[in-house]
């Protein structure tokens, strides 16, 4: 099943990349804007100075759970 916000069905994971340093206070609301949306953080790992984070979808904001 997908809903807007995640069209993707099933159990997922989304990579973003940051360039450079991460501001705590940004990062602390994003993830929770994340975990929101259906994604808790899975993998942080720096490469070449960014920070790569790994999302995993668990759960759609309609209640359907992947």
């Amino acid at each position: 099943m997908t809903t807007p916000q995640c069209p993707q069905p099933g159990q997922h994971y989304h990579t973003e990349v940051n360039k450079g340093s991460i501001r705590m206070q940004t990062w602390q609301r994003h993830l929770n804007d994340m975990y929101a949306s259906g994604y808790k953080l899975a993998h942080v790992f720096e490469q070449d100075g960014n920070t790569v984070q790994v999302y995993e979808h668990h759960w759609h904001p309609d209640g359907y759970r992947a």
